[in-house]
């Protein structure tokens, strides 16, 4: 019976593990997302990959 339960939390543990690194891999992607559209950098993005010059950085100091 205490191995059933040793076993029990250890999958518990190990399942919570990983739900709270899905969550906040989650939470990061949703929030780079709204941050990358609220800047605009989106349409930036979307222009360089449409017509840019692949080698271009559209981040470069001085690019835009």
């Amino acid at each position: 019976m205490v191995i059933v339960q040793i076993i029990v939390v250890a999958i518990g543990v190990l399942g919570g593990a990983i739900s709270a690194f899905a969550t906040s891999a989650l939470v990061a992607l949703i929030y780079i997302d709204l941050r990358m559209r609220k800047e605009g950098l989106d349409l930036i993005l979307q222009r360089h990959v449409e017509g840019g010059d692949p080698a271009a950085d559209p981040f470069a100091p001085g690019a835009r």
